[in-house]
């Protein structure tokens, strides 16, 4: 499954963060960020389904630097 995960409210070091710790869970990878949003292949649909829930971007965002 590929889908489309939206980093809107994330800076550029965000993103990566983002990307590299969706990268880290197993049966993912970040293809391309782009436009501030990621492309991202899951294995399983229930990855997929997981991505989808916010949770990662919700944790990624807690480790960004305070500006």
């Amino acid at each position: 499954t590929v889908l489309v995960i939206e980093a809107e409210r994330h800076s550029e070091f965000g993103q990566a963060i983002l990307g590299n710790s969706i990268t880290l869970s197993p049966g993912t990878v970040t293809l391309d960020v782009y436009d501030n949003h990621l492309l991202v292949h899951c294995l399983t649909q229930s990855g997929a389904t997981d991505l989808q829930s916010g949770d990662a971007i919700r944790r990624a965002a807690n480790l960004e630097p305070v500006q």
